[in-house]
């Protein structure tokens, strides 16, 4: 059964996009990209906002956070990804394939 994963939509002051995959150690995996953070926000101040959660800070590997927070990486691969350290972000933030992960950027 193929799965008709969307692109994300960016305007002016976000993108939205949502999980495609859910690894085995149940870290969320998004379709979008560090480039379309990079070129999208301009350097201004961002949220991530996924299932009710608001996050203000990526981090540039899963070492860097404290066991048990939510840790939002850009990957190997250049995409976000949202996991909780030591935990299972899918079960733990009730995310599933397809839910949206947006950034929201702030003007100065």
């Amino acid at each position: 059964t193929q799965r008709f994963n969307p692109a994300p939509v960016v305007d002016a002051n976000s993108i939205r996009g949502t999980v495609h995959f859910v690894d085995n150690y149940g870290n969320l995996i998004t379709n979008i990209t560090e480039k379309m953070f990079r070129e999208n926000g301009k350097g201004r101040p961002y949220e991530f906002r996924f299932a009710g959660q608001r996050v203000k800070k990526y981090f540039k590997a899963y070492t860097d956070q404290i066991p048990g927070d939510i840790a939002v990486i850009f990957n190997s691969d250049g995409l976000l990804e949202v996991a909780i350290t030591n935990g299972n972000a899918a079960n733990l933030l009730g995310i599933k394939v397809l839910d949206i992960v947006r950034i929201d950027f702030i003007d100065k």
